[in-house]
């Protein structure tokens, strides 16, 4: 029987993802022009926009009410979350799979907007750790699920993915993101592990204050890179990019590989040993001789 601690679920994603958020310029926000854009609500609402670009977050304290139990693991739907359509969640799975850099743009923004990243402080190598090691201690993930957190957009099985010792945050996110709306639809399997990271407010109404580990267990050097350029999409639904990893035999980066390319792509030699190489034009060539078209 596997242990129910610790689990990865969205309101354990979200207790670490909170603890990596921007310096906060407003305490709590206490009136709508003290708002720093940095509270609880903002940003699930900020994540839902990763599925959903055109989701607003609804001017209701319901939202907020469902946004603490949610992150609390209490509950695993709400009102106004969409993490039990069907036909959301369906759009969400084949954009991350068919059109990678499309999903990736929109979980870079959140990074940018949100998450506070290459300071001395270092928050954002620390929210790898602390993911790492709750998805290496999670023992209901299996050692060859997928998690699509390479930036050119192949999966990583879990068994690479925990090895790892350079990411893109932003696609690091995502695939983790995408594997809890398609495999962790049950939030509330993560209550007890939100339980042992928080010790409850003293006060009624008073705010719960994370004592995790948040990847202390992780002491190897991990680099972190935010997206700058646009990195063609590999992977379709249609085929399996286990290949073509853009990490080695143990998912050390989950950078794209880049090569030095020192010939011409415009010209293709082919000949009939089978060998190819790129030129200006292409070249057929036989036992008696050349063509060139």
């Amino acid at each position: 029987m596997k242990n129910d601690y610790p689990r990865l679920c969205g309101g354990t994603f979200l207790s670490l993802v909170l603890q990596a958020l921007k310096q906060r310029t407003s305490a709590r926000g206490h009136i709508v022009s003290e708002r720093d854009g940095l509270s609880n609500p903002e940003v699930l609402s900020a994540l839902i926009r990763v599925i959903n670009p055109d989701f607003k977050k609804p001017n209701k304290d319901t939202f907020d009410t469902n946004t603490s139990n949610y992150i609390k693991c209490k509950i695993s739907r709400g009102t106004y979350f969409p993490f039990d359509e069907p036909a959301m969640i369906d759009y969400f799975d084949k954009l991350v799979k068919n059109d990678y850099q499309a999903a990736l743009k929109n979980m870079s923004d959140f990074v940018d907007t949100f998450i506070e990243v290459g300071t001395a402080v270092g928050k954002d190598v620390r929210l790898v750790k602390a993911l790492i090691e709750l998805i290496a201690a999670d023992e209901s993930i299996g050692g060859e699920e997928q998690f699509y957190s390479c930036e050119n957009g192949h999966f990583i099985t879990k068994t690479d993915l925990i090895e790892v010792k350079e990411v893109c945050l932003p696609a690091f996110l995502l695939g983790i993101w995408h594997y809890i709306l398609i495999n962790r639809k049950e939030n509330t399997v993560g209550i007890e592990t939100y339980n042992r990271w928080h010790k409850a407010p003293e006060e009624r109404r008073g705010k719960w204050t994370f004592i995790g580990s948040n990847g202390a267990s992780i002491t190897r050097d991990i680099k972190v890179n935010f997206r700058s350029e646009p990195v063609e999409n590999m992977a379709s639904a249609d085929e399996s990019p286990a290949s073509d990893q853009s990490s080695d035999s143990r998912g050390h980066s989950l950078l794209p590989v880049t090569t030095s390319d020192s010939t011409d792509p415009k010209r293709i030699t082919v000949n009939n040993y089978g060998t190819v190489q790129n030129q200006k034009f292409i070249s057929i060539e036989t036992m008696n001789g050349d063509i060139n078209l």
